[in-house]
């Protein structure tokens, strides 16, 4: 989390500078991936004895940043950059087990307005997605055939946003918005490991997962 800061800060104050425009945005997010609950339900079958089940890896938070690059087209093109986190935790006697999945976001997007209007507008992008699942279990981390398991994985997004920015003076603004990134394909081999403590049983090495975001951005 602190190097994700760390970049985060220092690509605000370097694309600052480019830019015709910057937005930072917080948001609630919810993570939908079928093969991930499938191993998550199963891992919850197999351990009957614990008295509360382990939640499925659907709420989080997530932060973004978008920069937009100056032009005199209508159509007004950047970057973004965005970080989430989804976290699973449960507490059972004498075994406390928290599953974090970070993810971050790297991508170029298109901005088009809506009704002749400057206030509503959406963006449409394509994203590349890293990611990292961790689990410990009483605050120590998992080990898969006596090796520390780490589920990271890549892939890649197709991004919707729609947002209506209110003014709040003559150069900044709040914008509410809507979010939906739609990832087709993002490998991770070793997730199965940290979900259910087996491999390539429940589900392939790969998934497919959709994220809905709603939050609030601060134009500047």
């Amino acid at each position: 989390m602190k190097y994700f800061c760390f970049i985060l800060i220092l690509s605000t104050v370097t694309f600052n500078a480019f830019s015709q425009r910057l937005s930072i945005g917080v948001n609630y997010a919810y993570l939908l991936n079928p093969k991930w609950d499938k191993m998550i339900q199963t891992y919850n079958f197999n351990h009957p004895f614990l008295n509360e089940k382990q939640p499925l890896l659907m709420n989080g938070i997530s932060a973004d940043v978008n920069y937009f690059f100056k032009s005199e087209k209508k159509i007004k093109k950047g970057l973004n950059l965005s970080y989430s986190n989804y976290r699973s935790y449960t507490e059972n006697t004498s075994f406390n087990c928290k599953i974090n999945l970070h993810l971050i976001d790297l991508g170029y997007f298109i901005k088009l307005n809506h009704f002749d209007s400057q206030k509503a507008y959406s963006l449409i992008g394509i994203d590349a997605n890293l990611g990292g699942i961790f689990k410990q279990i009483n605050d120590n981390g998992t080990q898969f055939e006596e090796k520390r398991a780490k589920g990271l994985g890549i892939g890649g997004s197709l991004k919707y946003k729609f947002a209506y920015k209110f003014k709040l003076g003559e150069k900044h603004s709040l914008s509410p918005y809507f979010n939906i990134n739609y990832s087709p394909y993002y490998f991770s081999p070793n997730t199965e490991m940290i979900l259910n403590n087996t491999k390539t049983i429940v589900s392939k090495n790969y998934s497919t997962f959709v994220q809905f975001k709603i939050g609030v951005a601060f134009d500047f």
